[in-house]
């Protein structure tokens, strides 16, 4: 019998509506991808911002990193089963 080991984290950052579109969000995720690889033995850190929220990808994408696919229907929300979109960033990775 294999054992996994799960070795990862989760992040979701929010933003003031004010503070949006200065860039904040791509530097808090860089940031905090950069003190994890450097401090903890995380390989892998996922991201799982709301669909609706382009922003919000954006700046996953400018900190490097990738879309994996859409989860469809894995949160109840506003009295409906709502989509959400993961993403990850791995040690190792260029932009890591």
């Amino acid at each position: 019998m294999a054992v996994g080991l799960s070795n990862h984290a989760a992040t979701r950052i929010g933003l003031f509506p004010r503070a949006r579109g200065h860039g904040y969000g791509a530097r808090a995720h860089r940031l905090l991808v950069g003190y994890l690889f450097a401090h903890t033995t995380v390989h892998r850190i996922e991201a799982r911002p709301r669909p609706a929220i382009s922003p919000g990808r954006k700046a996953l994408e400018r900190a490097g990193f990738s879309r994996e696919g859409v989860m469809r229907g894995i949160r109840w929300h506003g009295g409906a089963w709502r989509d959400e979109v993961l993403y990850s960033i791995l040690r190792g990775d260029p932009s890591a």
